[in-house]
């Protein structure tokens, strides 16, 4: 009776292990299933908040690039104002070398005209230059700077550069230039020009 009893026993245990078993791999899908849901919803969740993310960096490359390209714009404008500028002072400053270089040319030649009037050589009588017809100030006019016989006037037409025995439009002949009481005199035959202090 003992060898049934255990053989009984071995038979239930088997089947109990047996029944277990196909229970667990029965029931093994399903849960693997609700957990897939589970990981598949939070997963769409993700690529949606990940959407949201990539459209507003989208939108914030779009703005930063707009403000690039104004920033660019603004300061291709500004440097094409400062070559502009750069350009117009070496404009200016090639005039004033230019006139410059035409007054050092034509102070030689007023040294060789004074030395050949008052060569031995020449015949007859030299006449004195006389003296300033008029010691007025000449109103309007201004000496700003003078050196080496050449002045520069400033007056209602604008700056000018004389030299003496040169002949100018509503001044007359520059007689004299000369520094006298801390500042320049320009005498003309038509009156005085002074360095305004």
């Amino acid at each position: 009776m003992a060898p049934f009893i255990t053989l009984a026993m071995i038979v239930a245990i088997s089947s109990l292990i047996s029944i277990g078993g196909v229970a667990y791999l029965l029931l093994r899908p399903i849960a693997i299933n609700a957990a897939s849901d589970a990981e598949l919803r939070n997963l769409r969740e993700a690529m949606s908040q990940l959407r949201r993310t990539v459209a507003t960096l989208s939108g914030d490359v779009a703005a930063s690039r707009t403000a690039l390209d104004a920033t660019n714009r603004a300061t291709s404008d500004r440097f094409g104002r400062l070559i502009q500028s750069v350009e117009r002072v070496e404009r200016d400053q090639s005039l004033s070398a230019t006139k410059i270089d035409r007054m050092a040319e034509e102070k030689p030649q007023v040294a060789r005209t004074v030395a050949a009037v008052s060569s031995p050589e020449v015949t007859g009588t030299i006449q004195p230059r006389p003296a300033t017809a008029r010691q007025e100030i000449i109103q309007g006019w201004r000496v700003r700077r003078a050196y080496e016989g050449v002045a520069i006037l400033e007056g209602q037409t604008g700056v000018i550069e004389v030299a003496q025995g040169q002949d100018v439009p509503n001044l007359g002949r520059i007689e004299e230039i000369k520094r006298e009481n801390g500042g320049w005199q320009v005498l003309t035959s038509k009156g005085i020009i002074v360095s305004v202090r």
